[in-house]
């Protein structure tokens, strides 16, 4: 590829490109087209996307994406694809390999259904790593996915909201698995389900230092998160004052509103809290009520915090079958199990 757009203009679909240099593009790929790297797709802050997703079955590989920046648009990839279904459905079937997506404005990336990443890393975005536009039945795996939501590379200072929409990955979809990734070091959460998220699956993580809780369930069903490894996390979560953890946010592994969640087989230490579930009136018309949830076989160490779960709208948890089982808790973890 050499002229860019104007090479896949003139090729067929499932074409081959191989990208190499340093170019200010934006890619626009036809079905079943394969870009494959060494290349830096740089947008020198002024071209809003590199890549905009809308045909199926494209394979992006070691390729580094990098300053692209969509003005004042949200939750808006550089790997870009609208927010609706027929959009998502329409450009299904990526496969992401090996990528270096950094510094851009929003999100590194967006998804349509069935999109699978492997490798690489995602990391330095604005906003979150991997978010914004999520369809359906995507995988995460072996990728890194690193300081997002800061101002700069100083990583002092959050960029964006966390009680909206940052950090590591955030999802509104169903069978979204990560496995074997590493998310450490954003300003907000590391991993973050929300509004309706069903059957997803979060295992063998190594998930560490994000400011917020490290994995966060909210208003969710059927997760299931197991075997990985959470330390050092919620240390500067947003709803904290003073040195004090904020009520049971800010755990290693959170739960708000969620049910028919499995968590088990993880080494949860040195959080703000331990492993925590919270029951909340939710303002924005949804009602997830934190029941049928099932913790067990974890290890849990402080120093300090909590796990177990509480309301703040004097709902009865010891009716709603959440199950805390055979966990190792040391350390001067408080378990408080169903009376925190």
């Amino acid at each position: 590829m050499n002229a860019g757009q104007a090479d896949i203009a003139r090729h067929g679909t499932g074409t081959r490109f191989c990208l190499s240099g340093k170019h200010n593009w934006l890619l626009i790929p036809k079905a079943g087209d394969v870009l494959i790297g060494p290349a830096v797709l740089d947008g020198r802050n002024s071209r809003q996307h590199a890549i905009v997703a809308r045909a199926p079955n494209v394979t992006l590989g070691k390729l580094t994406i990098q300053h692209y920046n969509n003005g004042n648009g949200s939750q808006q990839g550089a790997i870009y694809i609208a927010d609706n279904a027929a959009a998502k459905a329409k450009a299904s079937g990526w496969h992401l390999n090996y990528l270096n997506v950094g510094f851009n404005s929003a999100s590194g990336s967006g998804t349509g259904n069935g999109w699978i990443f492997t490798g690489g890393r995602f990391h330095d975005n604005r906003q979150e790593g991997i978010g914004g536009a999520m369809g359906n039945g995507v995988t995460i795996n072996h990728v890194e996915i690193d300081h997002n939501d800061f101002t700069n590379t100083k990583y002092t200072t959050r960029n964006w909201n966390c009680g909206d929409e940052a950090g590591g990955v955030k999802w509104v979809t169903n069978n979204m698995t990560v496995k074997n990734s590493s998310i450490h070091n954003n300003a907000c959460k590391g991993l973050w389900a929300d509004l309706g998220a069903r059957h997803n699956t979060i295992t063998h993580n190594h998930v560490y230092n994000n400011w917020d809780e490290g994995i966060f369930i909210e208003i969710s069903s059927y997760a299931t998160v197991t075997g990985n490894t959470v330390t050092g996390n919620g240390k500067r979560n947003y709803n904290r004052s003073g040195s004090r953890c904020p009520w049971l946010f800010a755990g290693g592994i959170t739960l708000n509103s969620s049910d028919h969640v499995v968590i088990a087989h993880n080494t949860v230490s040195g959080n703000c809290n331990g492993i925590t579930g919270v029951q909340q009136d939710r303002p924005d018309g949804n009602p997830g009520l934190l029941q049928n949830d099932s913790i067990h076989d974890n290890t849990i160490s402080g120093p300090g915090g909590k796990t177990g779960v509480a309301s703040d709208n004097d709902a009865h948890l010891k009716t709603r079958n959440i199950v805390f089982t055979r966990n190792t808790v040391r350390k001067g973890m408080y378990y408080c199990r169903l009376n925190c």
